[in-house]
């Protein structure tokens, strides 16, 4: 068993199997760690909802020990980790899953990342214009 499956749960890794998607699962020659709008965004699941209807709410500080143990185990193999988030300063909105509701600027601290996976010097932070790891500015 790979070091990063050891992690996961034993009815998650079943889960996988059963769904087809445990069939080849190596890292490949070139890993990566995407850590894909880990945010504080709302503070419950409406209030999130209401501002980014994708919202993940309270399941996500639950999957956080999780997300945390797949940043200590890459950062313990050297291998590079990114971060995403919205960029709320300078760019607007796109498509049907970003489209906010809020009229104004968000709460501070909205935008940033809880202690338990806060990245380190050296891990890029995309910002990104959309619900998408692979935005681009135009």
């Amino acid at each position: 068993m790979k070091d990063w499956m050891k992690i996961i749960p034993e009815a998650e890794l079943q889960t996988y199997e059963r769904a087809g998607f445990q069939t080849d699962l190596a890292a490949g020659a070139r890993p990566a760690l995407v850590v894909v709008d880990v945010t504080y965004g709302g503070a419950t699941l409406d209030a999130a909802i209401d501002e980014y209807p994708t919202a993940c709410g309270p399941a996500a500080w639950e999957a956080m020990p999780r997300i945390a143990g797949l940043i200590d185990l890459f950062r313990h193999k050297r291998l590079p980790i990114v971060y995403t988030r919205s960029d709320l300063a300078g760019t607007p909105f796109a498509g049907k899953a970003t489209k906010s509701k809020r009229t104004g600027p968000v709460a501070p601290g909205f935008n940033d990342f809880p202690p338990e996976i806060m990245p380190r010097e050296g891990e890029w932070i995309l910002e990104k214009t959309k619900a998408s790891g692979s935005s681009r500015r135009r």
